[in-house]
């Protein structure tokens, strides 16, 4: 069993490739602000969430935990 950031990587290694094979195939972007997706929802556009939130693919939300 793999722990940390390696042990992420090997759990998501499938998403990815799949999503990195759709946007080779059809176009689009892989990593993308959250406002791509949710372009009527207003928290999508402060500061905080511009700066620290993405997407990666059409299903992975990224919010890491910035101190």
């Amino acid at each position: 069993m793999a722990y940390g950031s390696l042990g992420d990587r090997l759990r998501f290694s499938r998403y990815i490739y799949s999503q990195l094979y759709l946007v080779h195939t059809q176009g689009g972007s892989f990593v993308k602000p959250l406002f791509f997706d949710y372009p009527h929802d207003d928290n999508c556009f402060s500061d905080q969430v511009q700066q620290t939130t993405y997407m990666l693919g059409s299903a992975l939300k990224v919010s890491p935990l910035v101190v």
